[in-house]
């Protein structure tokens, strides 16, 4: 009995590994900022026809904004495969266009627009679209909207409160996504839009409303990961830990043990105390 569920345990994790995808090595995350030390790490600017400087402060363990349109642009630049998550919140207010516009700089046509519940439109939403323009102050200026816009990389599911989450933008082999976790961990995603090779560029995040706010940036490369995968195996004292691994559109971290005990070849456990969401 002993033997033939290590078999089926062993054969349930592989035939996991193969619907997955093809073990990789995991997505590596390469820059990570929650503000506490400031914004060394960022440019602050402002629309220049509406302000003459930014407002931008470090308020408590958040990023707040004050004016609209207010901007930070990172100081260092991203090249190849990535995805840029950025923890947002909304206090109050309720702007009509978005709340946040998050942009890798070297592909304006596609930047990514975020909005909460608009009034008593109870949904959130994400939007591919032209980045805003901060040198002028007319409604041309303020790039994809999502009020009434009819893009097909417009994609919305119904909110969910407090207005906080986390916004994607991933770039892949040439294409760009936006997407949003909420608090209970439902996501939307846009279509994917082609942009090209964009070589080493800049991110910047802008907000509309002074109620918004950002917690954190993090940066992850993609490299060395298969689309859509996150399978990582990695064999240590014949015990075997997998860091990562998608199984429905979630991650998790496990390990199976190696159990000397069953003779006649190599048996593993698996050790339910390692499962975790990683997520």
């Amino acid at each position: 009995m002993k033997k033939s569920l290590s078999l089926r345990v062993l054969v349930l994790i592989i035939f996991i590994v193969l619907v997955a995808g093809t073990a990789a090595i995991a997505e590596t995350l390469i820059f990570n900022d929650d503000f506490s030390a400031g914004l060394g790490n960022w440019y602050a600017g402002c629309n220049t026809a509406m302000y003459a400087a930014p407002t931008l402060a470090i308020e408590g363990n958040k990023l707040a904004w004050h004016q609209g349109w207010d901007y930070i642009e990172s100081n260092q630049s991203f090249s190849g495969n990535f995805r840029v998550e950025v923890d947002v919140g909304r206090d109050a207010g309720s702007p009509q266009c978005k709340d946040f516009s998050i942009e890798l700089v070297n592909a304006p046509a596609f930047a990514g627009a975020f909005r909460f519940q608009y009034g008593t439109y109870r949904k959130d939403s994400v939007l591919l679209g032209q980045a805003p323009n901060y040198t002028c102050r007319s409604s041309n200026c303020t790039g994809a909207c999502i009020q009434n816009s009819t893009s097909p990389y417009l994609q919305e599911m119904d909110t969910v409160t407090p207005h906080i989450g986390t916004v994607s933008l991933t770039y892949r082999d040439g294409q760009v996504t936006l997407a949003f976790k909420n608090t209970l961990g439902q996501t939307i995603q846009t279509p994917a839009a082609a942009v090209g090779d964009l070589g080493a560029t800049k991110i910047r995040i802008a907000a509309v409303s002074n109620y918004d706010y950002v917690n954190a940036v993090r940066v992850y490369s993609l490299d060395n990961t298969a689309a859509g995968d996150c399978s990582t195996l990695n064999l240590n004292n014949l015990n075997i830990d997998m860091p990562c691994l998608m199984i429905g559109g979630h991650k998790y971290r496990l390990r199976l043990l190696y159990d000397p005990s069953i003779q006649g070849g190599y048996y593993w456990k698996l050790d339910l105390t390692s499962i975790q969401d990683v997520n």
